[in-house]
C-alpha cells in the first residue's frame, strides 16, 4: 500500500506539472548506514515507473547525504549509476564551517576535514572534498550548498572552480564509434566541450606530449590514482587523447586544465576492452576505414583500398573488393581503438553479412600510438552480396557496425580453408 501510494504521488505531481522537472528526496537510501529492504524495493519501483526509456526523464533524484568512504549498500550504486539521463543532486549533510559531513569523529578517512579527533568545529577543508567524490563517483552535477558555505570566503575560489567544471561538461567518446558509454585503457578518445585549449596544436612526436598548446588532461581513476593523459591534438572545442595505461576499470574523471585554470571536466566509465572501429567518413557509422590484403597462391601480397571519396558526391563511396580466383586468399584488416587488452583470440567474433568469419588477429596494430587491428578471413561465399554489415564483438561487447561492398559473381559451394601466417601491414 505505501508503495502504491507513493508512485500515485509522484505521478500527480509529474501529470499536473509536464514542463516542470521534479527532484524526488530518498533520506533514507544512503551509502553510510545499511538500507532497509523496502528502500531499495522502492528505488527499484521508481526506476521501472519513471526512469524506464518509454518517455523522457520528468525527475530527478536527491540524495539527503553522502559518504565520503564510497557506497557500502546496493541501493547507493543503483540510485545513480543506473539513472540514465535523470539528474541527480546531492546534499551536504551538514555546514562545512561547522561539521565534518562526512564522517564520524575520530575517523582517520582521508577526507576528514577536522584537525583533531573528535573534534567536529574546525574546518581545514571545504566543499572541493565532498563535491569531487560525488561528481566523480556517482556522475552528480547538483548540489545544495549551505549558504553558510556559499557565502564564506575562503570557499569562493572552490565553489568558482566548480561552478565552471559542472557548468562546461566536457564529453569524451570512443574517436572510433563515437560511443561513450564504456572507454577501454590505452584506447583513442575524441572530447568535447568548451575553452579546451587557446590554440589548435597536433602532436609531431612519439612518445605523444602531455602538455599541448598549453592544455593538459588529467585522469583520476576509480583507485584514486591520477595520470597525464597522451595528447593527439587539443584545440578550443575538441582535444584527442589516450587513456593512461594503467588505468583502473570503472568510474574516472577526466579535467583538462587550460594554461592555469581548469576548463571542463566529466566522468568515464573505464574497462578493459570497449571496441569502435574507424569508418572512412570519421563517423562511426558507414564504410570501414580498412584495408584489403591479398595473399596469391605464390606467397606475394598487396592491400587495396575499401572505400575512397567521390567528389562528385561529396561523400566516401564503397570501392567492390574482389576476392579473385580461388587461389587468393583476401583478408579485410579493420582498424579501430578499445580491441587490445582482450581476454583471448577465441573472444573475438565477426559476421560479415550475418555469416561468421575469422579472425586470426586482433590487437594492436604496432605504428600508430592506440590504435588496433582487426584481421577478418573473407570467404568466398561472400562474392557478389554487394554491401553488406560487419559486426564485430570482442569479450561479449559489440563495436559499431561498418560496412563493405563485396563484388563478383556469386558461385556455389565454399573454398577449403588453408592456414597462414597474416603477418600486420608494416611487418
Amino acid at each position: 500500500m505505501l508503495t502504491n501510494g507513493i508512485l500515485r504521488s509522484l505521478h500527480v505531481v509529474v501529470d499536473q506539472f509536464p514542463n516542470q522537472f521534479h527532484y524526488v528526496p530518498l533520506f533514507r537510501i544512503n551509502d553510510r548506514t545499511a538500507s532497509p529492504p523496502l528502500d531499495g524495493h522502492l528505488l527499484a519501483v521508481i526506476k521501472q515507473d519513471f526512469f524506464n526509456g518509454s518517455r523522457p526523464p520528468q525527475m530527478g533524484l536527491y540524495q539527503e547525504n553522502l559518504s565520503c568512504r564510497g557506497p557500502n549498500t546496493a541501493g547507493a550504486p543503483a540510485l545513480f549509476r543506473e539513472q540514465n539521463n535523470t539528474y541527480t543532486m546531492i546534499q551536504a549533510l551538514q555546514s562545512w564551517l561547522t561539521l565534518a559531513p562526512y564522517n564520524s569523529p575520530g575517523s582517520t578517512d582521508p577526507c576528514l576535514v577536522t584537525t583533531v579527533p573528535n573534534d567536529r568545529t574546525t574546518a581545514v577543508s571545504g566543499p572541493e572534498v565532498g563535491i569531487q567524490h560525488a561528481y566523480q563517483t556517482f556522475g552528480c552535477r547538483y548540489f545544495e550548498i549551505y549558504l553558510s558555505d556559499l557565502l564564506h570566503p575562503g570557499f569562493a575560489n572552490e565553489f568558482e572552480q566548480w561552478s565552471k567544471i559542472l557548468n562546461s561538461p566536457l564529453t569524451s567518446v570512443s574517436a572510433a564509434s563515437y560511443s561513450g558509454a564504456t572507454l577501454a585503457r590505452e584506447s583513442i578518445v575524441a572530447a568535447f566541450g568548451a575553452n579546451l585549449a587557446s590554440a589548435t596544436v597536433a602532436a609531431t612526436t612519439t612518445p605523444l606530449p602531455t602538455t599541448l598548446g598549453g592544455s593538459t588532461i588529467k585522469v583520476r581513476d576509480s583507485a584514486g590514482t591520477d595520470r597525464l593523459a597522451p595528447l593527439f591534438f587539443v584545440s578550443p572545442t575538441q582535444i584527442n587523447y589516450q587513456i593512461p595505461a594503467g588505468t583502473a576499470t570503472g568510474p574516472a574523471m577526466m579535467t583538462i586544465t587550460n594554461g592555469d585554470s581548469i576548463a571542463s571536466a566529466g566522468t568515464v566509465q573505464i574497462a578493459a576492452v570497449a571496441p569502435g572501429l574507424f569508418t572512412a567518413n570519421a563517423s562511426g557509422q558507414g564504410f570501414a576505414a580498412a584495408v584489403t590484403l591479398r595473399v596469391k597462391a605464390d606467397s606475394t601480397q598487396s592491400f587495396e583500398p575499401v572505400a575512397q571519396f567521390d567528389p562528385a558526391q561529396n561523400k566516401f563511396v564503397a570501392i567492390p573488393v574482389d576476392l579473385g580466383p580461388e587461389s587468393d586468399q583476401v583478408f579485410l584488416i579493420l582498424f579501430g581503438t578499445g580491441i587490445r587488452l582482450r581476454s583471448s583470440l577465441s573472444a573475438v567474433s565477426a559476421k560479415l553479412g550475418g555469416v561468421d568469419a575469422q579472425a586470426p588477429f586482433a590487437g594492436a596494430q604496432g605504428s600508430f600510438v592506440g590504435l588496433d587491428q582487426v584481421n577478418v578471413r573473407l570467404a568466398r561465399s561472400l562474392i557478389g552480396r554487394g554491401e553488406v554489415d560487419v559486426a564485430l564483438t570482442v569479450d561479449g561487447q559489440a563495436a559499431n557496425t561498418v560496412r563493405i561492398n563485396i563484388g563478383g559473381q556469386p558461385t556455389a559451394g565454399f573454398s577449403k580453408l588453408s592456414v597462414i601466417y597474416l603477418p600486420r601491414p608494416n611487418d
